[in-house]
């Protein structure tokens, strides 16, 4: 090969490297506020599931004083939310 042939496969080469590593980059940047986004949802469904369970203990410590009955059960309320995650 040529000198100039080998500037030019060097200089391509270097530049489809230089191309990976970018995209790579970005890619791991994007899968890290992908998980940051994630976890942050988990977490606000355990806050409001934790919340929901905090109510529905206190409608039920009062239905218990008032001798009233509540006809959905906790557990079927939360089957209507179940999380899974992605």
């Amino acid at each position: 090969m040529a000198p100039v042939e080998i500037a030019r496969v060097n200089n391509e080469t270097e530049k489809l490297k230089n191309d990976y590593e970018n995209e790579m980059l970005r890619r791991k940047e994007e899968y890290e506020r992908e998980q940051k986004t994630k976890q942050k949802l988990q977490e606000e469904m355990e806050e409001l599931k934790r919340k929901y369970e905090e109510q529905i203990a206190s409608v039920q410590r009062r239905s218990s004083s008032e001798k009233v009955t509540v006809n959905v059960s906790q557990q079927q309320v939360l089957e209507r939310f179940v999380f899974i995650p992605v």
